[in-house]
Protein backbone atom coordinates (compact mmCIF):
# COMPACT_ATOMS: atom_id res chain seq x y z
CA UNK A 1 0.00 0.00 0.00
CA UNK A 2 1.52 3.56 -0.54
CA UNK A 3 0.32 6.74 0.81
CA UNK A 4 0.95 10.00 -0.42
CA UNK A 5 0.06 13.52 -0.50
CA UNK A 6 -2.59 13.85 -2.99
CA UNK A 7 -1.20 17.79 -3.55
CA UNK A 8 1.18 17.12 -6.12
CA UNK A 9 -0.97 14.96 -8.38
CA UNK A 10 -3.55 17.41 -8.18
CA UNK A 11 -1.56 20.16 -9.24
CA UNK A 12 -1.80 18.73 -12.98
CA UNK A 13 -4.97 17.65 -12.43
CA UNK A 14 -6.54 21.44 -11.48
CA UNK A 15 -4.40 23.19 -14.14
CA UNK A 16 -7.47 21.71 -16.93
CA UNK A 17 -9.22 23.71 -18.35
CA UNK A 18 -12.67 21.61 -17.94
CA UNK A 19 -15.90 21.90 -19.82
CA UNK A 20 -18.92 22.76 -18.53
CA UNK A 21 -22.14 20.51 -18.56
CA UNK A 22 -25.24 21.24 -16.40
CA UNK A 23 -27.76 18.66 -15.13
CA UNK A 24 -30.90 18.05 -15.74
CA UNK A 25 -34.16 18.29 -13.27
CA UNK A 26 -34.20 13.78 -11.51
CA UNK A 27 -37.18 12.11 -10.64
CA UNK A 28 -36.61 12.96 -7.03
CA UNK A 29 -35.42 16.15 -7.00
CA UNK A 30 -39.01 18.10 -5.52
CA UNK A 31 -41.19 17.77 -3.50
CA UNK A 32 -44.99 17.91 -4.44
CA UNK A 33 -47.20 20.54 -2.70
CA UNK A 34 -49.81 19.24 -0.33
CA UNK A 35 -52.01 22.05 0.50
CA UNK A 36 -52.57 22.73 4.33
CA UNK A 37 -51.24 20.81 7.62
CA UNK A 38 -54.22 19.34 8.67
CA UNK A 39 -54.37 18.46 12.59
CA UNK A 40 -58.56 18.04 12.97
CA UNK A 41 -59.64 15.07 11.87
CA UNK A 42 -63.30 14.50 9.41
CA UNK A 43 -66.08 13.33 11.26
CA UNK A 44 -66.37 9.54 11.74
CA UNK A 45 -62.97 9.26 10.04
CA UNK A 46 -59.73 8.39 11.10
CA UNK A 47 -56.76 9.46 8.46
CA UNK A 48 -53.79 8.04 9.57
CA UNK A 49 -51.37 10.97 7.74
CA UNK A 50 -53.75 13.66 10.18
CA UNK A 51 -53.13 11.63 13.11
CA UNK A 52 -49.44 11.64 12.47
CA UNK A 53 -50.03 15.68 12.61
CA UNK A 54 -52.38 15.56 16.01
CA UNK A 55 -49.85 13.25 17.85
CA UNK A 56 -46.79 13.78 16.76
CA UNK A 57 -45.97 16.98 16.02
CA UNK A 58 -46.42 19.37 18.91
CA UNK A 59 -48.71 22.39 19.06
CA UNK A 60 -45.67 25.26 19.04
CA UNK A 61 -44.01 23.15 15.73
CA UNK A 62 -43.06 26.07 13.46
CA UNK A 63 -41.89 23.53 10.64
CA UNK A 64 -40.40 20.03 10.51
CA UNK A 65 -40.97 17.08 8.59
CA UNK A 66 -43.44 13.35 9.37
CA UNK A 67 -42.35 10.01 7.90
CA UNK A 68 -45.01 7.33 7.48
CA UNK A 69 -42.85 4.20 6.12
CA UNK A 70 -45.28 1.03 5.03
CA UNK A 71 -45.90 -1.43 8.01
CA UNK A 72 -43.19 0.46 10.01
CA UNK A 73 -42.96 3.03 12.92
CA UNK A 74 -44.33 6.63 11.78
CA UNK A 75 -42.13 9.42 13.43
CA UNK A 76 -41.83 13.32 13.17
CA UNK A 77 -38.94 16.00 13.71
CA UNK A 78 -39.98 19.70 14.09
CA UNK A 79 -39.04 23.12 15.87
CA UNK A 80 -40.53 25.23 18.30
CA UNK A 81 -38.89 28.47 17.00
CA UNK A 82 -40.66 29.70 20.28
CA UNK A 83 -38.76 27.55 22.85
CA UNK A 84 -35.75 26.74 20.29
CA UNK A 85 -36.45 23.24 20.73
CA UNK A 86 -35.51 20.38 17.81
CA UNK A 87 -38.20 17.57 18.35
CA UNK A 88 -38.38 13.88 17.41
CA UNK A 89 -41.67 12.29 18.52
CA UNK A 90 -42.80 8.75 17.42
CA UNK A 91 -45.42 6.01 19.14
CA UNK A 92 -44.08 3.88 21.91
CA UNK A 93 -42.36 4.50 24.81
CA UNK A 94 -38.39 3.86 25.22
CA UNK A 95 -38.08 0.36 25.33
CA UNK A 96 -41.53 -0.72 23.14
CA UNK A 97 -41.59 0.94 20.03
CA UNK A 98 -45.16 1.29 18.14
CA UNK A 99 -46.62 1.34 14.89
CA UNK A 100 -49.67 4.07 14.50
CA UNK A 101 -51.10 2.59 11.50
CA UNK A 102 -51.91 -0.78 13.82
CA UNK A 103 -53.83 1.31 15.98
CA UNK A 104 -55.93 3.47 13.20
CA UNK A 105 -56.37 0.03 11.14
CA UNK A 106 -58.51 -1.66 13.94
CA UNK A 107 -60.61 1.20 15.16
CA UNK A 108 -61.40 1.63 11.58
CA UNK A 109 -61.60 -1.97 9.51
CA UNK A 110 -62.85 -5.44 10.64
CA UNK A 111 -61.86 -8.26 9.26
CA UNK A 112 -64.29 -10.59 7.20
CA UNK A 113 -64.23 -13.93 7.06
CA UNK A 114 -64.90 -14.72 3.22
CA UNK A 115 -64.33 -18.41 3.81
CA UNK A 116 -61.09 -19.07 1.91
CA UNK A 117 -59.57 -16.00 2.33
CA UNK A 118 -59.75 -12.95 4.60
CA UNK A 119 -61.16 -9.65 3.68
CA UNK A 120 -60.40 -5.92 5.55
CA UNK A 121 -63.47 -4.15 5.62
CA UNK A 122 -64.24 -0.08 6.65
CA UNK A 123 -66.21 -0.21 9.83
CA UNK A 124 -69.30 2.38 9.87
CA UNK A 125 -68.41 3.75 12.39
CA UNK A 126 -64.72 3.67 14.28
CA UNK A 127 -64.58 1.12 17.15
CA UNK A 128 -62.78 1.77 20.27
CA UNK A 129 -59.89 3.77 19.35
CA UNK A 130 -57.22 5.11 21.45
CA UNK A 131 -53.68 6.91 20.63
CA UNK A 132 -50.85 5.11 21.92
CA UNK A 133 -48.36 6.59 24.41
CA UNK A 134 -45.56 8.50 23.03
CA UNK A 135 -41.95 8.67 22.64
CA UNK A 136 -40.12 12.20 22.94
CA UNK A 137 -36.88 13.52 22.55
CA UNK A 138 -35.48 16.99 22.23
CA UNK A 139 -32.35 19.13 21.96
CA UNK A 140 -32.16 23.29 22.53
CA UNK A 141 -30.67 24.65 19.00
CA UNK A 142 -28.92 27.78 19.06
CA UNK A 143 -30.57 31.01 17.43
CA UNK A 144 -28.24 30.24 14.33
CA UNK A 145 -29.31 26.62 13.89
CA UNK A 146 -32.94 27.64 13.73
CA UNK A 147 -31.92 30.14 11.16
CA UNK A 148 -30.54 27.79 9.07
CA UNK A 149 -32.73 25.08 9.08
CA UNK A 150 -35.47 27.72 8.72
CA UNK A 151 -34.08 28.61 5.63
CA UNK A 152 -33.66 25.10 4.40
CA UNK A 153 -37.37 24.15 5.46
CA UNK A 154 -38.27 27.28 3.47
CA UNK A 155 -36.53 26.70 0.53
CA UNK A 156 -37.66 22.79 0.32
CA UNK A 157 -41.04 23.66 0.55
CA UNK A 158 -41.07 26.68 -1.44
CA UNK A 159 -39.51 24.71 -4.48
CA UNK A 160 -42.40 22.30 -4.48
CA UNK A 161 -44.04 21.60 -7.66
CA UNK A 162 -46.33 18.69 -9.30
CA UNK A 163 -45.76 16.06 -11.14
CA UNK A 164 -46.40 16.93 -14.70
CA UNK A 165 -43.85 19.48 -14.27
CA UNK A 166 -41.20 18.71 -17.08
CA UNK A 167 -38.32 16.78 -16.51
CA UNK A 168 -35.45 14.25 -18.16
CA UNK A 169 -35.71 10.50 -16.02
CA UNK A 170 -33.25 8.08 -17.36
CA UNK A 171 -34.04 4.07 -16.06
CA UNK A 172 -30.48 3.63 -15.43
CA UNK A 173 -30.77 6.45 -12.99
CA UNK A 174 -32.54 3.64 -10.05
CA UNK A 175 -32.18 3.79 -6.91
CA UNK A 176 -30.57 0.15 -7.57
CA UNK A 177 -27.73 1.66 -8.96
CA UNK A 178 -27.01 3.49 -5.92
CA UNK A 179 -25.57 1.81 -2.19
CA UNK A 180 -28.24 4.40 0.45
CA UNK A 181 -29.33 4.29 4.01
CA UNK A 182 -32.09 2.18 4.20
CA UNK A 183 -34.00 5.04 5.89
CA UNK A 184 -34.20 6.84 2.57
CA UNK A 185 -34.72 3.63 -0.07
CA UNK A 186 -38.56 2.40 2.04
CA UNK A 187 -41.02 1.29 -0.51
CA UNK A 188 -43.97 3.25 -0.10
CA UNK A 189 -42.45 5.44 2.39
CA UNK A 190 -44.23 8.84 2.45
CA UNK A 191 -42.37 12.18 4.22
CA UNK A 192 -44.49 15.22 4.60
CA UNK A 193 -42.20 18.83 5.02
CA UNK A 194 -44.47 21.10 6.90
CA UNK A 195 -43.80 24.67 7.43
CA UNK A 196 -46.35 26.81 8.81
CA UNK A 197 -49.40 26.14 7.50
CA UNK A 198 -48.34 24.81 4.25
CA UNK A 199 -46.97 21.51 3.63
CA UNK A 200 -45.61 19.50 0.70
CA UNK A 201 -44.88 15.49 0.21
CA UNK A 202 -42.88 12.92 -1.41
CA UNK A 203 -43.45 9.12 -1.40
CA UNK A 204 -41.48 7.22 -3.89
CA UNK A 205 -39.32 3.92 -3.71
CA UNK A 206 -36.08 5.93 -4.21
CA UNK A 207 -33.84 7.93 -1.96
CA UNK A 208 -31.52 9.81 -4.85
CA UNK A 209 -31.50 13.23 -5.83
CA UNK A 210 -32.10 15.89 -3.73
CA UNK A 211 -35.20 14.78 -2.04
CA UNK A 212 -33.07 11.77 -0.73
CA UNK A 213 -29.99 14.23 0.41
CA UNK A 214 -32.81 16.22 2.19
CA UNK A 215 -33.80 13.43 4.16
CA UNK A 216 -31.16 11.18 4.90
CA UNK A 217 -29.94 14.75 6.79
CA UNK A 218 -33.28 14.93 8.62
CA UNK A 219 -32.59 10.97 9.65
CA UNK A 220 -28.85 12.22 11.01
CA UNK A 221 -30.66 15.20 13.16
CA UNK A 222 -33.37 12.43 14.47
CA UNK A 223 -30.74 9.98 15.51
CA UNK A 224 -29.05 12.97 17.23
CA UNK A 225 -32.06 13.95 18.93
CA UNK A 226 -33.50 10.64 20.28
CA UNK A 227 -29.12 10.35 21.36
CA UNK A 228 -29.03 13.93 22.76
CA UNK A 229 -25.97 14.74 21.19
CA UNK A 230 -25.76 18.55 21.07
CA UNK A 231 -22.71 18.34 19.53
CA UNK A 232 -23.60 15.84 16.97
CA UNK A 233 -26.41 18.19 16.17
CA UNK A 234 -24.63 21.57 15.74
CA UNK A 235 -22.25 19.10 13.23
CA UNK A 236 -25.21 19.00 11.21
CA UNK A 237 -25.92 22.04 10.65
CA UNK A 238 -23.29 22.61 7.95
CA UNK A 239 -24.51 19.65 6.08
CA UNK A 240 -28.24 21.59 6.35
CA UNK A 241 -26.08 24.30 4.75
CA UNK A 242 -25.08 22.29 2.17
CA UNK A 243 -28.76 20.83 1.29
CA UNK A 244 -29.89 23.94 1.22
CA UNK A 245 -27.31 25.01 -1.55
CA UNK A 246 -28.52 21.96 -3.53
CA UNK A 247 -32.51 22.76 -3.40
CA UNK A 248 -31.70 26.37 -4.25
CA UNK A 249 -29.85 26.10 -7.38
CA UNK A 250 -32.10 25.07 -10.69
CA UNK A 251 -29.52 22.63 -11.94
CA UNK A 252 -25.46 22.11 -10.86
CA UNK A 253 -22.77 22.75 -13.03
CA UNK A 254 -20.26 19.86 -13.03
CA UNK A 255 -17.11 18.89 -14.64
CA UNK A 256 -15.77 16.96 -17.72
CA UNK A 257 -13.84 14.24 -17.27
CA UNK A 258 -10.03 14.19 -18.31
CA UNK A 259 -9.63 11.70 -20.85
CA UNK A 260 -9.00 7.73 -19.33
CA UNK A 261 -5.61 6.55 -20.10
CA UNK A 262 -4.81 2.16 -19.96
CA UNK A 263 -2.38 1.64 -17.04
CA UNK A 264 -0.07 -0.17 -19.59
CA UNK A 265 0.56 2.97 -20.99
CA UNK A 266 1.61 4.19 -17.86
CA UNK A 267 5.28 1.56 -17.34
CA UNK A 268 7.10 4.41 -14.47
CA UNK A 269 5.26 3.35 -10.74
CA UNK A 270 5.40 6.97 -9.54
CA UNK A 271 3.51 7.99 -12.80
CA UNK A 272 1.00 5.53 -12.67
CA UNK A 273 0.18 6.72 -9.33
CA UNK A 274 -0.12 10.32 -10.15
CA UNK A 275 -2.82 8.95 -12.71
CA UNK A 276 -4.90 6.99 -10.00
CA UNK A 277 -4.81 9.56 -7.10
CA UNK A 278 -5.56 12.57 -10.03
CA UNK A 279 -8.69 10.42 -11.47
CA UNK A 280 -9.63 9.15 -7.94
CA UNK A 281 -9.90 12.76 -7.14
CA UNK A 282 -11.93 13.77 -10.09
CA UNK A 283 -14.31 11.27 -9.23
CA UNK A 284 -14.67 12.27 -5.94
CA UNK A 285 -14.75 16.21 -6.92
CA UNK A 286 -17.62 15.53 -9.44
CA UNK A 287 -19.39 13.58 -6.89
CA UNK A 288 -19.55 16.27 -4.08
CA UNK A 289 -19.02 19.31 -6.20
CA UNK A 290 -15.57 19.69 -5.33
CA UNK A 291 -16.41 21.04 -1.24
CA UNK A 292 -14.87 18.61 0.75
CA UNK A 293 -11.19 18.31 -0.51
CA UNK A 294 -9.43 19.88 2.58
CA UNK A 295 -6.94 17.41 4.39
CA UNK A 296 -7.14 14.87 1.82
CA UNK A 297 -4.19 11.88 1.50
CA UNK A 298 -4.65 8.66 -0.92
CA UNK A 299 -3.61 5.51 -0.64
CA UNK A 300 -3.04 3.48 -3.64
CA UNK A 301 -3.61 -0.28 -3.20
CA UNK A 302 -1.90 -3.01 -5.19
CA UNK A 303 -3.48 -4.40 -7.73
CA UNK A 304 -6.63 -6.45 -7.44
CA UNK A 305 -8.53 -8.87 -8.75
CA UNK A 306 -12.48 -8.36 -9.40
CA UNK A 307 -14.38 -10.61 -7.88
CA UNK A 308 -17.99 -11.28 -9.47
CA UNK A 309 -19.57 -12.64 -6.73
CA UNK A 310 -18.98 -9.67 -4.56
CA UNK A 311 -21.42 -7.10 -7.10
CA UNK A 312 -25.06 -8.02 -7.89
CA UNK A 313 -24.90 -5.26 -11.10
CA UNK A 314 -21.56 -6.30 -13.06
CA UNK A 315 -21.72 -8.55 -15.31
CA UNK A 316 -19.45 -11.73 -16.21
CA UNK A 317 -17.34 -9.75 -18.71
CA UNK A 318 -16.01 -8.14 -15.78
CA UNK A 319 -15.39 -10.98 -13.67
CA UNK A 320 -11.28 -11.79 -13.17
CA UNK A 321 -10.36 -8.15 -14.72
CA UNK A 322 -7.30 -6.44 -12.50
CA UNK A 323 -7.81 -2.88 -11.14
CA UNK A 324 -7.26 -0.49 -8.24
CA UNK A 325 -8.41 0.98 -5.58
CA UNK A 326 -7.52 4.64 -4.18
CA UNK A 327 -8.71 5.45 -0.67
CA UNK A 328 -9.16 9.33 0.04
CA UNK A 329 -8.77 10.11 3.48
CA UNK A 330 -9.71 13.87 5.86
CA UNK A 331 -7.63 15.04 8.57
CA UNK A 332 -10.02 12.95 10.96
CA UNK A 333 -10.40 16.57 13.23
CA UNK A 334 -12.23 17.69 9.97
CA UNK A 335 -15.22 15.66 9.54
CA UNK A 336 -17.03 12.93 10.72
CA UNK A 337 -17.83 10.18 9.34
CA UNK A 338 -19.49 6.08 9.62
CA UNK A 339 -16.45 4.94 8.02
CA UNK A 340 -12.51 6.57 8.02
CA UNK A 341 -12.21 7.53 5.05
CA UNK A 342 -13.76 10.26 2.90
CA UNK A 343 -13.91 8.44 -0.48
CA UNK A 344 -12.80 4.84 -2.11
CA UNK A 345 -12.43 4.84 -6.10
CA UNK A 346 -12.14 1.84 -8.21
CA UNK A 347 -10.14 2.41 -10.97
CA UNK A 348 -10.00 -0.77 -13.59
CA UNK A 349 -6.30 -1.31 -15.35
CA UNK A 350 -6.73 -2.12 -18.60
CA UNK A 351 -9.06 1.07 -19.27
CA UNK A 352 -7.72 3.50 -16.55
CA UNK A 353 -11.77 4.55 -16.19
CA UNK A 354 -13.39 4.38 -12.55
CA UNK A 355 -16.07 1.61 -12.42
CA UNK A 356 -17.06 2.95 -8.66
CA UNK A 357 -16.97 5.49 -5.72
CA UNK A 358 -18.12 4.91 -2.38
CA UNK A 359 -18.07 7.46 0.29
CA UNK A 360 -17.32 7.62 4.17
CA UNK A 361 -21.08 8.07 4.76
CA UNK A 362 -22.22 4.44 2.75
CA UNK A 363 -23.55 6.44 -0.14
CA UNK A 364 -21.73 5.62 -3.43
CA UNK A 365 -22.80 3.96 -7.19
CA UNK A 366 -21.36 1.79 -9.54
CA UNK A 367 -20.20 2.80 -12.94
CA UNK A 368 -21.23 -0.71 -14.98
CA UNK A 369 -24.59 0.05 -16.56
CA UNK A 370 -23.58 3.53 -17.72
CA UNK A 371 -20.23 4.09 -17.91
CA UNK A 372 -18.24 6.64 -16.50
CA UNK A 373 -17.88 9.29 -18.75
CA UNK A 374 -21.49 9.61 -19.53
CA UNK A 375 -22.58 10.00 -15.84
CA UNK A 376 -19.97 12.85 -16.09
CA UNK A 377 -21.21 14.68 -19.20
CA UNK A 378 -24.79 14.03 -18.20
CA UNK A 379 -25.27 14.41 -15.08
CA UNK A 380 -26.81 11.77 -12.29
CA UNK A 381 -29.48 11.66 -9.80
CA UNK A 382 -27.10 11.07 -7.01
CA UNK A 383 -24.51 14.51 -8.14
CA UNK A 384 -23.30 16.24 -4.97
CA UNK A 385 -23.83 12.87 -2.56
CA UNK A 386 -22.27 14.58 0.56
CA UNK A 387 -19.53 12.40 1.43
CA UNK A 388 -19.27 12.54 5.17
CA UNK A 389 -20.57 15.00 7.82
CA UNK A 390 -18.39 17.94 8.88
CA UNK A 391 -17.49 18.52 12.92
Amino acid sequence: MIKVCFMFAATAFAQKSPVQYTTHDSFNDWFVPAGEFVRTQPRNDLDLQIEVNRLLVPDGASFGMTCIPSLMQEWAISVDEATKKLIVVRPGSEGRPEVLWGYVRDAMYEMVNKGNYTEMRKRKTIKDYRAPELFKRSVTLSDKAVGRLRRLFDKVVSTARHEESDFEYRPSDSWAEFSLPISACLDGTSWTVFDNSQCVNRSCSSGDGKVGMFVHLVNQLRDAVIAENVSRVDSLMLVADFVYDAFNLNSITIKKESACIPLSNLLDKSERNNYLISKALEANDIFTDGRYNKGLTAEVSDVRVFDLNSYSDASKKHDGGKYYTVTLTFEPSYVDADWPFESKVDIWADTGEPFGIIFGNHWGCHFFSRPYSEWVKYGSTQRNAFPATFR
